[in-house]
């Protein structure tokens, strides 16, 4: 596990005072994860304090409307979602049953792979989804899917990270899935509907690869903004990758942002505030980096983008391990980082799909990034991964891999994806398969 959104007030607290950037109660950068009880057993551990790095001062922003608002989208924005909290915490029930606040998702879904595009095995030595690297193998990262707007197809990004034996040779990168020329706007359903059906046919198969353009095995969480697509990389020093998705078969290289304190990104989130500038979170095993557009127009070069604040995180060691963050709007205008982890390493852990509130106030620094607890939702594998009782059969979403968000850009309607940690599924004739899942509003 890479990526790690690592939110704690009390040692970062006295950070703020120390370099006069706030106090307890107010100013500086607040990330506040009180309301999650293993989460403040992790606090009360004297985890140890990290010193904030700030490059320059984030400006009065005092936006009333953190998010951008539209009902469509657009080339540089997403639709907003109405009523985002309940969405999540109610609406993300997709399940044929269920038992107190976890979740069987009922849409099944998968994809194939060979040899012929190059797509690495990502394979874990027989280790069924223990949740542990065997023999210096990784996994899957991150997925997004993109609906183009023009023929109205849908396809999947799938990031990974690479074995040492394939790292030799070629960088890490991304798989491009073409989904069967589906074209719905909402939820896409089962393309699967067992194991017998592994691998799927062949309009369900990686049609390509992107690899990152800077020497790196590891690929991490992404997000889609409207027509582009952000995906993170770890290396020596960490960067991320922004691509025009204009020919969705053939992602474009847009422009790279690196992370100028060293920061191993495992998940990088993307959207448009209030104001039409555009922010941009990487975030890693030891902070984040944020960034904002310098001006309303979306950046072609690193050099758009101004680097606020480096945050180290002083929890790294303990829960939560977010493997994503994605940025997402309320219609409302409020801006929500929707953030999805795995509570821990063994089977009968919960995923957890989590909402931070990020708000920008009326001082200098004044940005808080605070948990909502109405905006949570355990969603589980109804082949018995999460729910506890449950015994593993087959693993087809794991929060530990890749977690994605997508909006329905008519209704709306939040959409969560997810894969399985590794390429597991049964291989036929050379072609292997990839489990993974659809969590839908019902």
């Amino acid at each position: 596990m890479t990526g790690s959104l690592l939110f704690g007030r009390m040692a970062l607290a006295t950070q703020l005072v120390a370099l006069g950037l706030g106090t307890a109660a107010c100013g500086g950068l607040e990330l506040d994860d009180t309301n999650v009880a293993e989460e403040r057993e992790a606090l009360e551990l004297g985890q140890p304090a990290a010193t904030m790095q700030v490059l320059a001062p984030i400006p009065k922003l005092n936006l009333l409307h953190p998010g951008y608002v539209s009902q469509t989208n657009g080339t540089y924005h997403n639709r907003c979602v109405p009523n985002l909290p309940w969405q999540v915490s109610q609406g993300l029930n997709n399940g044929t049953a269920s038992s107190g606040a976890c979740t069987y998702g009922r849409n099944l879904m998968a994809y194939g792979y060979s040899s012929s595009v190059g797509a690495p095995t990502i394979d874990n030595g027989g280790l069924d989804h223990g949740g542990w690297y065997h023999d210096g193998a990784k996994h899957l990262q991150g997925v997004a899917r993109y609906r183009n707007p023009v023929n109205h197809h849908n396809y999947f990004y799938v990031s990974y990270s690479l074995t040492s034996a394939w790292a030799a040779s070629q960088n890490g990168g991304f798989e491009v899935i073409p989904w069967a020329y589906r074209t719905a706007a909402g939820a896409l359903g089962s393309n699967v509907y067992n194991e017998t059906d592994l691998p799927p046919t062949t309009t369900f198969r990686v049609q390509g690869l992107v690899r990152a353009g800077v020497k790196t095995d590891h690929g991490g969480g992404m997000q889609i903004m409207g027509r582009f697509l952000a995906v993170p990389y770890m290396a020596n020093t960490a960067f991320i990758e922004i691509y025009d998705l204009a020919d969705p078969v053939h992602p474009a290289f847009h422009h790279r942002v690196y992370a100028p304190h060293g920061v191993n990104f495992g998940w990088a989130a993307l959207s448009r505030l209030g104001d039409g500038r555009f922010l941009l979170i990487g975030g890693g095993d030891t902070g984040m980096e944020i960034y904002i557009s310098k001006s309303t127009a979306f950046p072609t070069a690193g050099s758009g983008w101004n680097v606020y604040l480096y945050k180290p995180g002083g929890l790294w060691d303990d829960k939560p391990f977010y493997q994503s963050g994605q940025l997402v709007t309320d219609c409302d205008g409020s801006l929500f980082l929707m953030a999805g982890h795995r509570a821990g390493y063994f089977w009968n852990t919960s995923n957890y799909y989590d909402g931070y509130r990020v708000t920008f106030g009326t001082g200098v620094n004044d940005i808080k990034i605070v948990k909502d607890s109405t905006a949570k939702r355990a969603l589980a594998d109804w082949g018995g991964e999460i729910c506890p009782g449950q015994l593993p059969t087959s693993t087809w979403a794991d929060f530990m891999a890749s977690v994605g968000t997508y909006i329905d850009p008519d209704s709306g309607d939040l959409i969560v994806y997810s894969t399985e940690h590794f390429n597991d599924g049964p291989e036929v004739s050379g072609v292997g398969s990839t489990r993974m899942k659809e969590f839908q509003q019902d």
